[in-house]
């Protein structure tokens, strides 16, 4: 068998303009830990979480930017739903696989980052944009935690489509799975980069979060 990575095309171009990736937000799902939509959540800031990472993935994209979820959220933007819903993020993904052609040049790839990540940094996005022959680019931990794969954020070219697609109708929807199969580019994190990257699940988290104001 073939490995993956081989059969990919190259993520990233030397030449800026040739460099066409999608921005997608999740804000899909269901919630149940939080008990609310977790894209309406008000940063310390007052932005809703989705206008946050909205400001830490346009300029990283060039504003060309897809929603997963309902209408309501970020109206202004293209959206599409990932059906059947309450299949995860990974419904998501392919959601957005779907939707591409009509919402950004062909060949571009896919950066894709969950709404509920109110500490990410536009920096640290473009730090997925790497050279690199394999399909995907995932953030990793340190030296000591070598092991360790972040599911999202993530970069995917249009060839890991067909993946997303067969794992999604097996029922696998692990997006650790996914990535192991995919074998990406892996961009090591430092203990502080990695903490940009935490989720805000429930509302314990949340409000440690909205305590930080105060450190």
């Amino acid at each position: 068998m073939i490995p993956f990575a081989h059969v990919a095309r190259v993520l990233w171009s030397e030449d800026k303009d040739q460099m066409n990736v999608l921005g997608v937000i999740l804000a899909g799902g269901f919630n149940r830990r939080m008990g609310a939509p977790k894209h309406a959540l008000r940063a310390r800031d007052g932005r809703s979480f989705a206008e946050v990472v909205r400001a830490a993935l346009a300029p990283v994209v060039d504003d060309r930017l897809l929603v997963i979820g309902p209408d309501e959220v970020l109206p202004d933007l293209p959206h599409a739903l990932d059906e059947p819903r309450g299949r995860g993020p990974l419904a998501g993904i392919d959601a957005a696989f779907t939707a591409l052609p009509r919402v950004a040049p062909e060949g571009s790839d896919l950066l894709i980052v969950p709404c509920d990540v109110p500490r990410l940094t536009s920096d640290l996005l473009r730090r997925l944009l790497v050279p690199t022959d394999r399909p995907a680019a995932a953030f990793g931990g340190n030296q000591s935690e070598a092991s360790r794969l972040h599911p999202l954020p993530i970069r995917l070219a249009q060839s890991a489509a067909d993946c997303v697609r067969a794992r999604l109708e097996r029922g696998e929807l692990a997006l650790h799975a996914l990535l192991e199969e995919l074998s990406p580019q892996v961009i090591r994190l430092e203990s502080r980069d990695t903490a940009l990257l935490a989720n805000i699940n429930t509302p314990a988290e949340y409000e440690a979060y909205l305590s930080e104001s105060s450190g």
